[in-house]
């Protein structure tokens, strides 16, 4: 009986060691603590992450790309998964840090990355979002304030993708 609850006392010992260790490395590893982003290398690639969320972001794009398409893509309002759509293929098509998962972005979320001010370039950055009515799509306006406007599909801005974590 003795052996035994000395066993459990043991058992307990390693996981509460165990637990402890986890918890250092975790806290080593945050580096969230007192910041909305931060970047890191990959594969070559500078990637930067969003704390308060689990997004990836990429650089922006060195080539300029149209949004493709001159009518209403319906039903999604979004050229995500459709063909011919310059912007939103170069992002599927993109492997960037070793990963293949790259979206372009809607235009709440892009808001949300130009908000954090890591690229101030006054560059037009184009989302997934259709504007429906005018046959044109939103793009982000990467200057202080992060206008979001709306522009011909046949336009040509800047890339910027995304991923979830």
């Amino acid at each position: 009986m003795k052996r035994k609850k000395s066993k459990t006392i043991l058992i307990a010992l390693i996981i509460i060691l165990f637990s402890s260790i986890i918890f250092l490395i975790l806290n080593i590893e945050n580096k969230c603590d007192g910041v909305a982003w931060y970047s890191f290398q990959r594969n070559g690639d500078t990637i930067y992450k969003q704390c308060n969320s689990s997004l990836m972001w990429t650089n922006a794009s060195t080539s300029l790309y149209s949004w493709g398409g001159a009518t209403i893509d319906e039903p999604t309002d979004s050229c995500i998964g459709i063909h011919d759509r310059p912007a939103c293929n170069y992002c599927e098509n993109l492997t960037y840090g070793g990963y293949e998962d790259w979206i372009l972005p809607n235009t709440v979320a892009l808001k949300s990355f130009c908000f954090l001010n890591i690229i101030q370039d006054g560059e037009y950055y184009w989302t997934s979002d259709e504007h429906r009515r005018t046959h044109s799509a939103w793009f982000v306006w990467f200057d202080e304030n992060c206008y979001r406007g709306q522009g011909s599909k046949l336009g040509n801005y800047k890339v910027i993708c995304m991923r979830g974590d």
